[in-house]
């Protein structure tokens, strides 16, 4: 009797347990899907499109519905039911690499969850990074999910799929789906449209030197005043010139010349040089407003030959090297 009575408890104990438990998840059929392009990073994803899209440009969310998404905001008080997707994209702002940015997401997963696993990747033609994490809800449940980290110039995009517990599994058809749609952005490199001055080089001459100067460049003729010759040339910026000046030396050495001229500028950096054999001073000087400027001294058969340029800050890389190329040629009579 005893024994029969144990046996009709263990029953219906077991018949409670059954009852009582909650059963697992459907596996979720990858279905019809729409596509979603985002209007300000260019990357496109496709979702299924029973589900909505949320969120805003740069960070897209992809979920059930509003009451799933609410479910992860607040997964203490939720009913922990449901799977969700989100693809943020984030700048390398100055003073930040992309690996930092990394490091950052993966120390804000550590902080309220644990990682289970790091490996590499490649989607979308992009090599990157997928991380694996739990993040704990109570004793028996926690949200699954993983992180998809893909460099693409200076944006780090992140694709996170998460899901409570078992729902997880149930999705990772549609979790792969998803993955395998993203598509980052096309990078358009940037046409550069200003004024390149020309690799090749023509001659000029004059009774004082010739040189050889861009073949695209252009000459004027300011006024020479007391000047014995003055000549200017430059492209299409007419604060990119650079300017020979030619005037009695009044048998000064070049160090007595610069030695009388070095006071007027305000200078920056100076030196010395050789030029076609013949020692010359130069100085590098602040000009007008974003202009730098620097200026020459030499001296050949009782003259002095001043050679000034101004250059555009902005464009001192276009500029600086053709000039300096342009002052070397110099071939003093």
């Amino acid at each position: 009797m005893k024994k029969t009575f144990l046996s009709f408890t263990i029953f219906f104990v077991s018949i409670f347990l059954i009852s009582c438990s909650k059963p697992k998840p459907e596996k979720v059929v990858v279905g019809e899907m729409s596509e979603y392009h985002d209007p300000a990073y260019g990357f496109t994803i496709k979702y299924p499109k029973d589900w909505k899209s949320m969120g805003e440009s740069g960070k897209a969310l992809f979920s059930p519905s509003e009451a799933v998404h609410n479910n992860f905001l607040d997964p203490v008080n939720g009913k922990r039911i449901g799977a969700e997707v989100s693809v943020v994209a984030k700048i390398a702002e100055e003073g930040k690499t992309i690996e930092t940015l990394l490091n950052d997401s993966k120390t804000e997963i550590q902080q309220s969850g644990t990682i289970s696993k790091e490996e590499a990747i490649t989607i979308g033609g992009k090599d990157g990074k997928k991380i694996s994490y739990q993040i704990p809800i109570t004793t028996k449940l926690a949200i699954i999910g993983y992180t998809l980290y893909i460099p693409d110039d200076t944006l780090l995009f992140e694709i996170d799929f998460r899901a409570f517990g078992d729902y997880f599994d149930a999705h990772s058809d549609v979790f792969s789906t998803m993955e395998k749609s993203f598509i980052p952005p096309v990078i358009q490199k940037k046409t550069d449209n200003r004024f390149h001055p020309s690799e090749q080089f023509e001659k000029y001459d004059t009774p004082y030197f010739s040189m050889e100067y861009p073949s695209n460049f252009n000459f004027t003729s300011p006024p020479k005043g007391k000047n014995d010759f003055v000549v200017q040339l430059g492209g299409e910026r007419l604060d990119c010139t650079i300017r020979f000046d030619v005037f009695g030396a009044n048998k000064w050495t070049i160090d007595k010349v610069w030695e009388q001229n070095e006071g007027k500028y305000k200078a920056k950096k100076k030196g010395d040089v050789m030029i076609d054999g013949n020692k010359a001073y130069w100085v590098d000087y602040p000009g007008a407003a974003s202009i730098d400027s620097r200026a020459y001294f030499m001296v050949k058969n009782d003259k002095v030959i001043r050679i000034t340029w101004n250059i555009y800050s902005p464009e001192k890389d276009l500029y600086s090297t053709v000039f300096e190329k342009t002052v070397n040629s110099l071939k003093l009579k």
